[in-house]
């Protein structure tokens, strides 16, 4: 099914380039043929309801700032950004290969950041080339830049991020676009500039994670939103900050001196890419959540959990996160279908389409999507629903009231599963509401299993130091559960940003600060959501 679908819409975008009348015909039979294709939580979605990614026939080209990262040289940093890439290229299946071009022609500044990376979204598909059109739009390659006052990032609206990654451009036209063309990323040097007296500098494998995690958001991944309880017992130092090992690369928090697992993609993170660019080796889950009368649930989080492995294999979207026509006007008008606001197609509304990698027993439970995180998935604007009667299990008899760990299995064995509905009690259960189902239930249950070496084991040691220094990094476990990253993964409309904050404004790490990114051709408004960070042995995103 999944060669299928690819095979569909490479047809159906072969017809878009080509113009053809026969392209509306073609995409309902593709939808027809291959609905609900895909997964995960994308960050751009095109009007045909697939998400819009880069084109991988060919490698995706880069360029690297003309000089070095904070206190690195230009040639380390050049050692960490490939190193960050590999991590990606990496996952089978899904053709992503990166292809280095050189370095920019100059060292990016405040002072020409705009000429050289760009500072909207540029779709070739109108035959013009606008006066303001950077080289990397035209020619196709993402830049990453190395912002080492922090002025870049506070221009983009990301004042005290540590990373931000934008889209810039798109084959097609804005109303239908084919394929990422182009875009930057920006990391701050303020926060490896080797200076004390900031207290900003983290260590280089936590820089290393920041840029990972925008390299995702790169390559079209939105974040992933499950485990949030595991992450506030770690900030509050309720559990080890090993803990963190079960939280995705894409979670929209970092903690501080856990790299080491951020670099190391959960299986959300891999089967979303998959997903993403259509590999073959990767099953679904999907369905829809709707309540007692019938009406689709938008914004709610559903979460598939391999029962044999409920925390570490456990796999998550929101729903309507798929819509086809996410528009940014009610109304249904506007031009920006791929990142809007607003789901125009309310048949989408409940809809969620989740990618697992393993055949096996799944349990799905649904619910809330965390108040600190309703900015983190860029299409919802920060407007994210109540679970009706609270957080419940899938079960076959679902009731107006019903215990809400009362479950029923469905099986993953080689096809995807489709119609996995779940319909939301209407009222409260005796044992109270329940925002989501708390991760040290599946801890604590008979029911569920870990994995017999513990469960998503820490990953081999990986010395980032002497791939890029040439020199192993002392050990040093400090203050480990004292700062913390935070993306609170701020991104509409082409941003993504990582920030640091200090444990004396520990409240700040829900703070989700607004870019203005202005398309300045064709009147198109990009709003670029950031992420502030916080001090208190958090977990990044």
């Amino acid at each position: 099914m999944n060669q299928l679908r690819t095979r569909c819409f490479e047809v159906q975008k072969f017809l878009m380039r080509k113009n053809c009348y026969i392209t509306l015909f073609f995409s309902l039979v593709c939808l027809l043929l291959c609905q609900q294709a895909f997964a995960g939580n994308p960050l751009y979605m095109n009007p045909d309801g697939t998400p819009l990614v880069w084109d991988t026939t060919t490698p995706i080209k880069y360029k690297v700032d003309a000089q070095g990262l904070g206190k690195l040289s230009f040639e380390q940093s050049l050692k960490l950004v490939q190193e960050s890439l590999a991590v990606w290229e990496s996952v089978p299946g899904t053709g992503i290969k990166f292809e280095y071009i050189g370095t920019t022609e100059e060292a990016i500044t405040i002072n020409n950041w705009e000429e050289i990376a760009a500072n909207h979204v540029y779709a070739e598909g109108y035959g013009v080339i606008p006066a303001n059109t950077t080289d990397s739009q035209v020619e196709h390659y993402l830049i990453i830049g190395f912002d080492n006052t922090g002025e870049i990032i506070t221009a983009k609206g990301s004042g005290g991020a540590s990373g931000v990654a934008s889209m810039t451009g798109v084959a097609g036209t804005l109303e239908n676009p084919e394929y990422i063309i182009s875009g930057h990323l920006f990391l701050n040097g303020l926060f490896f500039n080797g200076r004390e007296d900031d207290g900003k500098d983290l260590e280089l494998i936590d820089f290393m994670a920041v840029l990972v995690h925008e390299l995702g958001h790169a390559l079209g991944l939105d974040h992933n939103l499950f485990h949030y309880e595991m992450y506030s017992r770690i900030i509050n130092g309720e559990y080890d900050p090993s803990y963190a090992r079960y939280l995705p690369t894409m979670f929209p928090r970092f903690i501080k001196t856990t790299g080491q697992h951020v670099i190391t993609l959960n299986p959300d993170d891999i089967a979303t890419l998959k997903w993403l660019y259509g590999a073959e080796d990767f099953y679904t889950i999907s369905g829809d959540v709707f309540d007692t009368a019938g009406n689709p649930k938008d914004t709610l989080l559903v979460t598939a959990r391999d029962t044999s492995s409920s925390l570490c294999n456990a796999y998550a979207q929101a729903t309507s996160v798929t819509c086809s026509q996410m528009n940014s006007l009610s109304s249904g008008e506007g031009f920006n279908f791929y990142n809007g606001k607003y789901c125009v197609d309310d048949d989408m509304l409940g809809s969620y389409v989740i990618p697992v990698l393993d055949n096996g027993a799944y349990s799905i439970d649904v619910g809330e999507i965390p108040t600190p995180f309703a900015s983190s998935i860029s299409k919802f604007g920060s407007k994210i629903q109540q679970i009706t009667g609270g957080a419940e299990f899938y079960n076959v008899g679902d009731g107006i009231t019903e215990d809400p760990y009362m479950y029923d299995e469905v099986y993953m064995d080689g096809a995807d599963l489709e119609d996995i509905n779940i319909m939301l009690a209407s009222s409260v259960p005796s044992s109270g509401e329940l925002e989501r189902i708390d991760f040290t239930y599946f801890e604590e249950s008979d029911s569920f299993g870990l994995l017999d070496d513990g469960d998503c084991p820490e990953q081999s040691f990986y010395d980032v130091d002497e791939v890029v220094y040439g020199v192993s990094a002392p050990v040093d476990s400090a203050n480990t559960s004292q700062q913390a990253l935070t993306w609170p993964g701020c991104s509409l409309r082409g941003g993504h940003t990582t920030a640091l904050m200090t444990s004396s404004s520990p409240g700040l790490n829900l703070a989700c600060a607004h870019s203005l990114i202005l398309a300045l051709m064709f009147g198109i408004l990009l709003v670029a959501r950031r992420a502030a960070v916080s001090p208190v042995a958090e977990r990044g995103s």
